[in-house]
């Protein structure tokens, strides 16, 4: 259970291929959630850093055509994502 903050990246596939995503989550607990749905709907994958942060990876994965949205979400209620550095 994530109760922190998310922000919600989109992307676009404009040409169907594999993908791959890292979040490196540097000081904090997070989870990245892949999307075909921008409503949270219809998840994809999951992946989630260690405790104290860390990096948490989408293995390469075959993406067609479409929108895409990435919820990075923070597992700590205090705060806020702005001081929570990730790339």
């Amino acid at each position: 259970v994530y109760d922190g903050p998310d922000e919600v990246h989109k992307f676009i596939v404009d040409v169907p291929s594999f993908v791959s995503v890292t979040l490196n989550g540097n000081n904090s607990p997070m989870g990245m959630f892949l999307y075909d749905y921008n409503c949270g709907g219809n998840c994809i994958n999951v992946a989630e850093t260690g405790a104290g942060g860390g990096t948490a990876t989408f293995a390469p994965m075959f993406l067609s055509l479409g929108e895409y949205y990435i919820i990075v979400d923070k597992d700590l209620a205090t705060g806020n994502l702005a001081n929570t550095k990730y790339t």
